[in-house]
């Protein structure tokens, strides 16, 4: 469970295009969210396959206007997959599940579609310091919009080499 207040709070919105574009910074003098965020771990063969879910229930004001606040999703959530059955590796496919919010077009409120994205994880352990990592996001190449009329990447990857001590 989780309650946070904010003063102050920055936000962005466009205005309209009279008579050119115009976008601002505007400043959201009390705000608030709360919820509950949960997360459950399943094994299924042990030493092997692992199922992992999450899930983040939020609401989130602006506590002058009453309105909700910009791009916050009331839910989101996550189901993986991961595998762990070779030493010292571990493979995740997860899928990414956002529920509709608000956001700005010429200065009116509208509602950004839900979405879900496929994304696959892998680490490899070279040693108890330096591990190996690579990423796969949007698999499938969904077509979603975290800000309205703002596209996302498509398909992306991602490697490098992580030291933890």
């Amino acid at each position: 469970m989780f309650w946070n207040r904010y003063h102050n709070l920055i936000e962005f919105r466009d205005l309209a295009y009279v008579p050119v574009y115009q976008a601002q910074y505007y400043n959201v003098g009390r705000a608030e969210t709360k919820g509950v965020e949960a997360s459950a771990d399943l094994v299924l063969v042990p030493g092997e396959w692992r199922a992992r879910g999450t899930y983040t229930f939020m609401i989130a004001k602006d506590l002058e206007t009453g309105l909700s606040l910009l791009r916050r999703p009331r839910n989101k959530g996550s189901v993986g997959l991961i595998y762990s059955g070779v030493p010292k590796l571990e493979i995740e496919g997860r899928v990414l599940m956002v529920g509709p919010r608000p956001d700005y077009n010429l200065g009116s409120r509208v509602r950004l579609a839900p979405y879900a994205r496929l994304d696959l994880w892998a680490r490899y352990d070279l040693d108890a310091t330096w591990q190996l990592y690579a990423r796969a996001e949007n698999i499938t190449n969904a077509h979603y919009e975290e800000a309205y009329s703002y596209g996302t990447t498509g398909r992306a990857v991602y490697a490098g080499l992580r030291a933890q001590w």
